[in-house]
């Protein structure tokens, strides 16, 4: 009898102590829990990376209320549901460009900001519009990749950019992960930045990837403005190293009938030696790749333009629509770098001849000994050709700014200073 007591009291005893420690780790969980929704800011979890540096992945699903951090858009301040992995103290807002908690009095979007603040600025000099009457009808598509945003793209920003409309200019590059402040910087200064997901490199399917979608939103943005087609009456690509001469290209440019078929460029004669003695023609590997894809080369012998740019006329685009655009990438039916791809289509394929220009020039010239006066009639200039120039900004790379002065001295970071030729 006494042994059966024992045992029951042991039962009893074992039962107590097993529901009194699932209550306290229930407690002790819960109790985990509201003090870290209550007092801890969003933590890292082993989730995949937020897509820019210094961002954090707050998971908190399926509960409705509740937002990713994961945003490409900076300055935006947002509101977190206060649970375990997702939100900021109580009273709190994520600021997702600095990734910290902050009130919401802040926030950038919500505090007054000061004239300065307001003013853009690249190399401590103010982007200012300039309005030259020419460019209205012409689609500008720069090319360039993300480590050269500050070593090339910021100089074209600060000086011809601000020449051109700002909704027809088309700026394609890669990788959206990298330089997320300088692609900050470029959208807040109202450019049209494509991201793509072409390699970041300079071989040469990458550079045919990126090509490929400057095309893309030179026909996205023809089709939707279809009434306005007086608009985009020239497609015009320069790379990142290229300086244009706005009213240069206008003045040029209407000279030609965009409603006829016109390229024009510059042919490499440094290279090959002048048109039309010279020229380069496809072999047969080539010919045979573009008749697999079922396309008619109506000549083999073709010029194209050089990396100093080059425009092709509304009508142009529109016959070249069905290849530029189509299901395979150009170059690949080519068998060629984009720029000799693209005279491969227009010449070889449409059978239409490049029209040389002598004042688009090249990386390949030497223009040491130009004037002034010659300078400033330049359509296109490349970077370091521009050595003309007495610059007087200790930041002026390219000679760009010294150029910019020249043509627009009306610029305040421009007033004052003197722009000679070299001695």
């Amino acid at each position: 009898m006494s042994s059966n007591i024992i045992t029951y009291t042991h039962y009893v005893f074992t039962f107590t102590v097993l529901i009194c420690a699932i209550g306290f780790a229930v407690w002790w969980e819960c109790y985990g829990a509201i003090i870290t929704a209550i007092q801890l800011p969003p933590v890292e979890r082993n989730y995949p990376p937020c897509p820019l540096k210094g961002q954090v992945r707050c998971i908190c699903a399926p509960h409705p209320s509740c937002t990713s951090t994961c945003s490409l858009e900076p300055f935006t301040c947002t509101e977190f549901c206060s649970i375990n992995g997702c939100g900021c103290p109580i009273s709190k807002v994520l600021n997702k460009h600095r990734n910290e908690c902050i009130s919401l009095s802040q926030c950038p979007d919500n505090r007054k900001q000061s004239a300065q603040e307001k003013e853009l600025t690249i190399f401590n000099k103010k982007l200012e519009e300039v309005h030259t009457g020419y460019g209205s009808n012409i689609f500008f598509s720069v090319k360039t990749c993300n480590r050269l945003y500050r070593k090339r793209l910021f100089y074209q920003m600060l000086t011809w950019f601000q020449a051109v409309d700002k909704n027809k200019l088309s700026i394609v590059s890669d990788d959206p992960n990298a330089a997320a402040d300088d692609v900050a910087l470029i959208k807040r200064s109202g450019f049209n930045l494509l991201l793509s997901n072409c390699e970041p490199s300079h071989d040469l399917y990458s550079l045919c990837c990126k090509s490929a979608a400057e095309f893309s939103m030179y026909y996205r943005e023809l089709d939707k403005h279809k009434n306005e087609e007086d608009k985009y009456q020239w497609y015009c690509h320069f790379d990142d190293d290229m300086y244009v001469n706005i009213p240069a290209m206008g003045k040029l440019l209407e000279q030609y009938d965009p409603h006829q078929p016109y390229y024009i460029g510059r042919w490499p004669k440094e290279v090959w030696g002048p048109m039309p003695r010279s020229h380069t023609g496809l072999n047969q590997k080539e010919l045979d790749n573009i008749a697999s894809f079922n396309y008619t080369v109506r000549r083999r012998q073709y010029w194209y333009a050089g990396g100093c740019g080059y425009c092709l006329s509304h009508a142009v685009m529109m016959e070249a629509r069905r290849i530029l655009l189509g299901d395979v990438n150009y170059c690949k039916v080519t068998l060629n770098t984009d720029d000799v791809s693209v005279g491969i289509v227009v010449g070889a394929i449409l059978g239409i001849n490049l029209t040389d220009i002598d004042e688009i020039h090249s990386q390949r010239e030497n223009l040491s000994l130009s004037s002034l006066e010659q300078t400033m009639n330049y359509v296109t200039v490349s970077a370091n050709r521009l050595v003309n120039l007495k610059t007087p900004f200790s930041d002026d790379k390219y000679g760009f700014m010294a150029l910019h002065c020249l043509l627009y001295p009306s610029v305040s970071w421009c007033q004052h200073q003197k722009i000679v030729t070299q001695t």
